[in-house]
């Protein structure tokens, strides 16, 4: 109301100005960014990983790798004695990573499909974010993100590489993807992200 502009401009004095932080600027053309807060979670890159399985039938006479170990490409996982032979051969990694599934004992029977390791190079992983639909047109191929996985680990940056063209039903999102460097170790497979 008019009445009130003369107690504003008392009220409005350099100092009280200057304390408000109040900008003062010409107006002119902007560009205007905006930012989209989405949560996801970790997970393996995919493309980096080994499903392993065993040549022959046969049985689980020794395990030598545990969840989480260690491997080099070519170490030796298991030893497996064949059904049709019944000497022993030696199940491998086909890449160096990290064991991230384990599906054997010793004395266990383990037929050629079965995936009796998964291996997972953990030097870069997939940042999987979902998206809500009122948000789906938002979304290119290319576009910056900056992710935050909490304390503990310092926040990264990296760019939009996959958007699915498939929505989910149960959800109503759409998985935008990151793949990340992850040269230390600290995103984690599992852990959510925003």
């Amino acid at each position: 109301r008019a009445e009130f502009l003369p107690i504003l401009a008392a009220a409005l004095t350099p100092e009280a100005v200057r304390m408000a932080e109040i900008g003062v600027e010409l107006a002119g053309p902007k560009v205007v960014r905006s930012t989209l807060r989405v949560t996801g979670h970790i997970g393996p890159n995919e493309d980096r990983m080994a499903h392993v399985i065993p040549r022959f039938p046969g049985v689980v006479k020794e395990v030598r790798k545990r969840l989480g170990d260690s491997v080099e490409r070519g170490e030796v996982l298991a030893i497996v004695q064949s059904n049709e032979s019944l000497e022993l051969y030696e199940v491998r990694s086909q890449i160096a990573g990290t064991v991230i599934k384990k599906h054997v004992t010793p004395g266990e029977f383990v037929a050629v499909d079965d995936d009796v390791y998964v291996i997972a190079d953990l030097g870069s992983v997939w940042v999987d974010l979902n998206v809500y639909r009122q948000d789906f047109a938002r979304l290119q191929l290319g576009q910056r993100v900056r992710l935050d996985a909490g304390e503990g680990i310092a926040p990264a940056e990296g760019t939009i590489g996959y958007i699915s063209p498939f929505g989910a039903p149960s959800t109503q999102t759409m998985l935008a993807r990151v793949e990340l460097p992850n040269p230390d170790g600290a995103w984690r497979p599992g852990l959510f992200v925003t």
